[in-house]
């Protein structure tokens, strides 16, 4: 993401803080407050991978070898009774604390060097507990032997449980995956989202280009390493980036995954220098298990009248089943910029119901 801040003859605050800093601002919330999703295509992908694996390591059961042949299917690799276009309705409720439900400035001055700048409270940003729906289609295409294509469509809307405030967002997202042989990819993938609130909105887009393989480690687990280049583009502003992604499938259910991206730096516009980010699964037992998700990013090349703008993200998040259908979500964010206006820090909760699919 990125923003543009340059101007050096705006001096109310409500001007100073263009709209490509709103959405920019929104996007970063957005990613805070949702649970992080794995992407489709890679969970089924890896996941029939390493029960193939398994397979050579023992004999498998009737009921373990139906799994692996639908879990085959779903990518192009199995027959034709299985190996069949798939689509997905599914319906996403949940309950969370939202950090900036009307897309508003933050609060307090903007100190810059020895001017003081003081924002409309009308147009501060505002906080609470919103409900949240997330209406999601998904598809999949079989083209060819380990060749499909993936469709995802959201569209969510949140309203707040105080004022009636809502906002929403729509996500259109595609990759097709191209198998060459011995279970090494090419993936081609794209993403346009639009996001809106009461005071701000956010238009952006991503494409990618990618090689991924599948390796056999040893019996105890299977890697996924996938190495990429992609395209940002948020209101006009484009960025480009490298990213490097680990996924790994084990016996014991840890399934760690790691991310590495560093970006390029367009001139005067705050964007991601690095990030890291890690997910990893603790498992008491067959029932309980907790899900860890930890992002570390770093951006910098901003600019407010002329003052440069750097910040670091920090958040974690740990996500726990406490019944059938409900994952409770726990964690912590953190922003520190150089200029104090910027910084934030509080609490993550929310309540997110499990995926009903129809």
């Amino acid at each position: 993401m990125t923003t543009a801040l340059y101007n050096k003859t705006v001096t109310p605050l409500t001007q100073v803080l263009s709209t490509r800093t709103l959405g920019w601002l929104i996007a970063v919330l957005l990613s805070l407050y949702t649970i992080p999703e794995t992407g489709w295509s890679d969970e089924v992908r890896l996941d029939a991978y390493h029960d193939l694996m398994l397979s050579q390591e023992r004999p498998l059961s009737t009921k373990e070898l139906i799994v692996l042949y639908r879990k085959l299917g779903n990518i192009g690799q199995g027959s034709e009774i299985v190996a069949k276009d798939k689509f997905k309705l599914g319906l996403i409720p949940s309950f969370r604390f939202e950090n900036n439900i009307n897309g508003g400035n933050p609060t307090g001055p903007l100190i810059l060097g020895d001017a003081v700048f003081i924002g409309d409270p009308t147009f501060n940003k505002k906080s609470g507990t919103v409900a949240d729906l997330k209406v999601q289609l998904q598809g999949r295409f079989l083209v060819g032997l380990g060749k499909y294509a993936d469709l995802k469509f959201t569209h969510q809307v949140a309203t707040s449980l105080h004022d009636r405030v809502s906002f929403h967002l729509n996500l259109l997202g595609g990759c097709y995956h191209h198998f060459v042989r011995s279970w090494n990819y090419i993936d081609v993938c794209g993403m346009k989202s639009v996001s809106s609130k009461a005071l701000s909105s956010d238009d952006s887009m991503s494409k990618s280009l990618s090689f991924t393989r599948l390796v056999h480690t040893n019996s105890y687990g299977n890697n996924m390493l996938t190495l990429g280049v992609g395209l940002e583009n948020d209101d006009g502003v484009e960025q480009r980036h490298y990213f490097i992604r680990l996924n790994n499938k084990n016996i014991a259910k840890t399934d760690p995954s790691f991310t590495v991206k560093l970006g390029e730096l367009p001139k005067r516009f705050l964007s991601l220098d690095r990030s890291f980010e890690g997910r990893f699964n603790l498992l008491y037992n067959e029932t309980l298990s907790v899900n860890l998700y930890a992002r570390y990013a770093h951006y910098k090349g901003g600019q407010i009248l002329g003052f440069p703008r750097n910040e670091t993200h920090k958040n974690i998040i740990a996500e726990i089943p406490i019944a059938q259908h409900v994952i409770a979500s726990f964690g912590y964010f953190e922003t520190d910029s150089n200029i104090n206006y910027f910084d934030e820090r509080g609490p993550i909760f929310g309540l997110y119901f499990t995926n009903f699919e129809f």
